[in-house]
């Protein structure tokens, strides 16, 4: 038997139990489902409760549990009233009081309009015939004021009242206890100031990567945080920087918000698209063992990682964009990579930079699509986006205009990135670095054609 420390207000003694796989045949709203995922166990006030015949299903990413047996039959005793004209579902707990609507997000607390994660659902299960409304479970609890922690030893969440410090009634929210929409609580340890934590989206090992002061080992060994078992919770110390790392790992590339209250930290973790409203990936060609084209001095891996790089610190200020880049350093992902990356992002736009090479004489700048895999995506096509990208780009170099070139197995001289995207994607050679006027001008003016890339993305997503 294993002590389960709760947000350090209670001792509950829980069974440690390695994480079922469960398959449950279900009904909405007309069709039949399957769920197959592990077994959610739940402990509500100190009491194990069996949810054989109605378990908990994990659905759109949060954790969806029958609302009766968690918060009404169990030792929580919440009333509650429920309209088969109106779908309209009421809990009440204390002084809080929760109006959710099945199939809508929007919801009531103490008759302020608030925004569920997820819609509550009416399903059927299929085996044991038992129809239930599912709900939000940690949600839920934050809106009643209970207090929830999440286990992933014995794959395990508690529901307990709330104790007399930290009881939410009066005129405060649940907002402090669980952020609703968020994912990840972890405490914020009383050394650390609010603000001077730091996050960096390590996107390549598929993580997201807090930093704060200090030696806190010990700090979060005691507090580990709440999360789901879809996220791989470490942490590490450097003695020579006196700092800590928290490392959140997902098993997919997956968008991250971080918000601090006054005593916690939250975090938002789900698909990039779902977080972000532009997603987009750009990629230096080449790089590493792979020089790309050479000449007159220079390297093309290093012209297109400069461009790249001018092109981030512009993105770096648009909030409206979460950019993903195949490279940062001079290294060389294959060309898969490149493109495996941009579909498991599900990128909305994908550009790659490139340097020309031919003749001493050859000059001009082009780009590049696919018109067998002229894939669109918010109403933007390969072509529109080649054409964008052209305009952009050829105006900041002053080269002569070589225009938008057809590149696809057909023709017998497809490109591998242009021909396994799923979304938009072009290839834009900037100018050739056999020519040595262009050569010269190109180093010279590596952040200016970065900008008219940044301008480019943003005039074709617009």
């Amino acid at each position: 038997m294993a002590i389960c420390l709760i947000t350090g207000l209670i001792v509950t003694p829980c069974v440690d139990t390695k994480a079922e796989t469960i398959s449950v045949p279900y009904r909405y709203n007309g069709k039949n489902y399957t769920y197959k995922g592990s077994r959610k166990n739940a402990t509500v006030n100190g009491k194990n409760l069996s949810l054989s015949t109605v378990p908990v299903l994990y659905l759109s990413g949060y954790n969806m549990g029958p609302y009766y047996e968690l918060f009404v039959s169990s030792g929580l005793k919440a009333k509650r009233t429920y309209s088969t004209k109106t779908k309209v579902l009421t809990l009440t707990y204390g002084s809080k009081t929760l109006k959710m609507t099945l199939n809508k997000r929007t919801a009531y607390l103490n008759g302020k309009k608030i925004t569920l994660p997820v819609a509550p659902k009416y399903i059927v299960y299929r085996k044991s015939g038992k129809g239930r409304i599912l709900v939000p479970i940690k949600s839920v609890c934050s809106y009643l004021g209970l207090t929830y922690q999440w286990v992933s030893s014995g794959s395990r969440f508690f529901i307990s009242k709330p104790s007399s410090s930290n009881n939410m009634s009066g005129t405060g929210t649940a907002q402090e206890n669980i952020l609703p929409g968020y994912t990840i609580k972890l405490k914020r340890p009383s050394t650390i100031n609010k603000g001077t934590v730091t996050a960096t989206d390590d996107y390549h090992n598929r993580r997201l990567v807090l930093t704060m002061p200090g030696d806190l080992r010990q700090f979060y060994s005691e507090n580990k945080p709440e999360i789901s078992n879809s996220v791989k919770f470490t942490m590490s110390y450097s003695a020579s920087a006196n700092q800590t790392k928290l490392y959140f790992k997902t098993t997919t590339i997956n968008g991250f918000v971080v918000k601090e209250g006054e005593s916690d930290i939250y975090i938002k973790n789900a698909k990039p698209t779902s977080i972000y409203k532009h997603v987009i990936v750009l990629d230096p060609g080449h790089g590493g063992s792979d020089s790309g084209a050479v000449g007159n001095g220079y390297k093309e891996k290093n012209f297109t990682l400069s461009i790249v790089k001018a092109a981030k610190k512009y993105f770096d200020a648009n909030s409206a964009y979460k950019v993903y880049y195949t490279r940062l350093s001079d290294a060389y992902p294959s060309l898969k990579a490149r493109y495996d990356f941009a579909n498991e992002v599900e990128a909305d736009v994908f550009v790659s930079v490139h340097i020309n090479s031919a003749g001493a004489t050859a000059t001009g700048t082009e780009t590049l699509y696919n018109p067998d895999r002229n894939k669109v995506k918010n109403g933007l096509s390969c072509y529109q986006l080649a054409k964008t990208m052209q305009t952009y780009v050829r105006n900041s170099t002053g080269f002569s205009n070589r225009g938008i070139k057809e590149r696809c197995t057909r023709l017998k001289n497809g490109l591998a990135v242009l021909n396994h995207n799923n979304g938009p994607a072009t290839l834009t050679e900037i100018g050739f670095i056999s020519n040595p006027t262009e050569a010269k001008k190109m180093a010279a003016n590596l952040s200016i054609y970065g900008k008219a890339v940044y301008q480019a993305v943003v005039e074709a997503t617009k």
